[in-house]
């Protein structure tokens, strides 16, 4: 009596090749081709990029792609390590740490803009209620334009027809008149919180003022500008604008 013995063909080891059965060459490993993700490699290119965002908040969007590339090049797979995920990782390190940073330099930089916009704004209304409309006009020109520190502005705005024009027309603002009216003990206090921005390539800040007291029927806006000097290593304000804060328009109602 004859027995026949049953024998299983081995299986491999790791379970991403395949086996393959060949007459003459017996067992053959097939590996299955690793997955190439272009989000890994898309995640290094703007992690690449994502210093850009240290020279303007709009950018910040650059690192937050790369952080999401990178997140979806990481997901769990079947198989071989694919290809794409080293790059992803590199990717998410750049966009973290440089995104990070480049959130929190233009936090502080607003903050620092806003704290100096505030004090020059009170001191130029204060200037504006005392009187001294001559230097209330200097400050509303750039700094390259006004005048020489030892100019007397009294007599200069007396003589020169371009500086007469100039104080007349401030004068005969409505905010001018409105400040004037409020008087020099007048205590400013912002009404809302700066809001700053870009224009231009220089730096902006809008302020809304109003009195402590109540005394004033309508806001004070100023728009200020803050150009910085590179060869000085510092920055000189503005008054961009200056004016009375309209109340919206009030839409009249449907019958």
């Amino acid at each position: 009596m004859t027995s026949e013995t049953t024998s299983k063909a081995p299986q491999p080891s790791n379970p991403d090749h395949a086996v393959a059965i060949g007459a003459e060459t017996g067992y053959e490993v097939e590996t299955q081709p690793a997955q190439i993700r272009f989000s890994g490699i898309l995640s290094l290119i703007f992690g690449l990029l994502s210093p850009l965002c240290l020279l303007t908040p709009l950018l910040l969007f650059i690192p937050l792609i790369a952080i999401v590339l990178g997140a979806f090049a990481l997901r769990p797979a079947q198989g071989p390590k694919p290809v794409g995920q080293t790059a992803a990782r590199i990717g998410l390190l750049l966009a973290v740490g440089v995104g990070a940073c480049g959130f929190f330099l233009n936090h502080f930089r607003s903050q620092t803009l806003r704290s100096q916009a505030e004090y020059f704004g009170r001191q130029y209304l204060e200037i504006v209620a005392a009187g001294y409309d001559e230097y209330a006009v200097e400050l509303k020109k750039p700094a390259p334009l006004r005048s020489l520190p030892t100019t007397p502005l009294k007599e200069l705005y007396q003589r020169d027809a371009t500086a007469v024009e100039s104080l007349t027309m401030f004068r005969e603002e409505e905010a001018t008149r409105h400040v004037q009216d409020a008087g020099p003990n007048t205590e400013w206090v912002l009404k809302d919180s700066p809001r700053v921005f870009r224009s231009r390539g220089t730096d902006r800040v809008e302020t809304t003022w109003v009195d402590r007291n109540g005394n004033l029927s309508r806001p004070i806006r100023l728009d200020l500008e803050y150009v910085a000097d590179q060869e000085a290593g510092q920055g000189q304000w503005s008054v961009y604008g200056f004016e009375v804060d309209l109340p919206p328009p009030v839409s009249a109602s449907p019958l």
